[in-house]
Order: structure tokens, then sequence, then C-alpha cells
């Protein structure tokens, strides 16, 4: 039989282990608990940019039921709610800028007529998003390399 201070030594360990183990698990838990917050908002990158909304990817990271907008078919604009400003596209904003100048202008030129004009520009590199657009808009002629005018 084991004595009173050897089973007092192993209580001992065992209260350790099972602190230990209670501290991991809880660590544990903790990084579960982010990698699901991170799934939840990659997923909601992954339905902005596919062009679908799921409600339980939004309502995973907000918690709560978000409100289900419609999807517009291509070539549709959303009309403006009364009070509400009238947003221009893209296309619509640089159609202003190239009347205005009445010149060909250059993509770099344009973007910095967009900005002086105080058009909103999100983009991390709008020089670029706004070559695509130019590009492949029909709006658009390339007059020169690199220059573009507004198509009649």
């Amino acid at each position: 039989m084991k004595t009173l201070t050897a089973l007092e030594r192993e209580k001992s360990s065992l209260e350790k282990q099972i602190a230990r183990r209670t501290k991991e698990g809880k660590r544990i838990q903790g990084k579960v608990v982010r990698h699901r917050k991170e799934i939840a908002r990659l997923e909601v990158m992954l339905e902005k940019l596919l062009g679908t909304v799921s409600t339980g990817a939004l309502e995973k990271i907000t918690g709560k039921t978000p409100v289900r907008q419609r999807k517009l078919k291509p070539g549709r604009r959303a009309v403006a709610r009364p009070g509400q400003k009238k947003r221009l596209t893209r296309r619509e904003m640089v159609v202003e800028v190239l009347s205005a100048a009445k010149k060909p202008l250059n993509v770099d030129e344009i973007v910095k007529a967009l900005i002086a004009k105080g058009y909103p520009v999100k983009s991390k590199n709008p020089k670029r998003l706004l070559s695509v657009t130019m590009y492949t808009s029909k709006t658009f002629k390339k007059v020169k390399p690199g220059y573009f005018a507004i198509s009649k």
C-alpha cells in the first residue's frame, strides 16, 4: 500500500496535469474561434467576388442577420433612393473628364483629373483599374498608344 505522503504527491501531480491540460484546452478553443471567424470572413470575401451573398457567412461574422439585397441584372444600375445623391459609374466619370478636357488624355492624366474633381477613388491601384475600363469599354477609343478620347 502507498503511504499518505506518496498519495498526496500523486494527487498534487494529477492536479497540476489537470490545470495544464485545462489551460491548453482553453488556448485551443480560442484558436478554433479565431479560425472560424477567419473562415467566415473569407467566405464573405469570396461571395462578394462571385457576386453572391450568403446570409450565413455574414451572420457568423456580425452576429446579425443582414438585409438581403436584390441582385441586379447585368447592365442595370441601382436607382438612387429619395434624398440620396446619384452615384456616377466609373465610365460616366471618365466621360465627364474627357469631355471637359476636349483633347485625348492618357490614363495618368485621367486619374489625376478624377481625383482633382473629387470623384471617389477607392482602389489601391486606380491606374490599373482605369486602364481596364478604357481598353474594354466601347465608350472610349484609343487615339494613340496610351491616349484615349470619347468615341462618337
